[in-house]
């Protein structure tokens, strides 16, 4: 019984090294194949790399982590996402290893080439001299597109703002809707060095609900650059919108209508064990048509997140809290912020 059972441990070991070599042979002739047809170095590369990662000797452990391959995989065209392109196992990332720290840090970039689908809720306490509250919930859908011209991309965020606005002049009174709907879209070059950076035009559109917006057409540009070393992911994403002038819109709209705004989002997050990381990401904004002391909102604070799978289906998680060290006349004290975005790996 056991001679049986050590030749059918042989006839098994033999048939695997066998379709194993048989593998191998396949892989060279389509890499001998895509070089003699003029495919690019890179791609050819990456193939020859995933090859001699194949010969490697048949006792290494299952769940390679593709990392060994990184750097053929970034000039094959994943640069830009090598997080999600270092496929470590399950097990790993799930354990707190590198696949959950890169999936964090595509989850912080707001440039990150996936598909994401935030639910952000802003809700703004001690406006007015009621100290009423006013909650936002902004819906702001992430979507790439490739632009057919090497590793260049054109990521569209969409802001849809879903608001509870108090009447501030009174304890009572508020209004419900939609405010204006903001799209930003970034056209994102390859990586230069270790920076990471998107420009492009934003537009606001008139949808705002009565005393839910201006209600205006704005037109202006926006900028990111980030950086992610080590556990880090630092950057920073600046906009500013106008509105065209007054003769040239329509309805004759007042001088209080006119939109000429500013916005800095700084971001820094440092990821820990388990998925888990710290956050501070301020929103900054400032109202050029205000007078000079009432234009800006500068809050001061941070807070925590974790990825978390649902099955298959990874979602971020954040929390933060902010003061506003600056704030115009009836503008808020303080704000808590609660985040769940969910992540499409591509």
């Amino acid at each position: 019984m056991s001679t049986r059972v050590i030749r059918a441990g042989g006839m098994r070991t033999s048939s695997l090294v066998a379709a194993a070599l048989l593998m191998l042979g396949v892989a060279g002739c389509r890499t001998a194949a895509l070089a003699d047809a003029g495919a690019p170095a890179d791609a050819v590369a990456a193939i020859g790399d995933v090859r001699r990662l194949g010969e490697r000797k048949l006792s290494e452990p299952a769940d390679v982590d593709w990392v060994r391959t990184k750097s053929s995989y970034e000039r094959s065209g994943l640069r830009r996402t090598p997080w999600i392109a270092t496929a470590a196992s399950d097990s790993k990332s799930d354990a707190g290893g590198r696949g959950g720290d890169d999936l964090a840090k595509a989850a912080q970039n707001p440039i990150a080439n996936m598909i994401s689908v935030p639910f952000q809720n802003n809700t703004n306490f001690g406006l007015g001299p009621e100290d009423r509250t006013q909650n936002v919930l902004n819906f702001q859908p992430v979507f790439p597109i490739p632009l057919g011209c090497g590793e260049w991309t054109l990521i569209n965020r969409m802001i849809i703002p879903i608001m509870h606005q108090p009447d501030i002049t009174s304890s009572s009174g508020s209004w419900d809707g939609v405010g204006d709907i903001n799209l930003s879209c970034f056209v994102v070059p390859p990586v230069l060095g270790k920076w990471m950076v998107g420009v492009g035009p934003v537009i606001n559109f008139p949808t705002a609900a009565p005393h839910l917006g201006k209600k205006e057409w704005a037109f202006g540009v926006s900028a990111v650059a980030l950086t992610m070393p080590g556990k880090w992911v630092i950057g920073c994403l600046v906009s500013n919108i106008w509105s065209p002038s007054q003769s040239d819109r329509l309805g004759g709209a007042g001088e209080s209508d006119v939109v000429n705004s500013f916005l800095m989002q700084p971001f820094i997050n440092y990821n820990l064990p388990n998925k888990w990381y710290l956050v501070t990401a301020p929103i900054v904004t400032a109202d050029w048509t205000a007078p000079s002391d009432n234009q800006w909102t500068v809050p001061v604070g941070g807070g925590i997140g974790k990825i978390v799978k649902f099955g298959k289906q990874p979602v971020n998680f954040q929390v933060q809290a902010f003061y506003n060290v600056a704030t115009p006349d009836d503008g808020p004290e303080w704000q808590l912020r609660l985040q769940m975005m969910f992540l499409f790996l591509r």
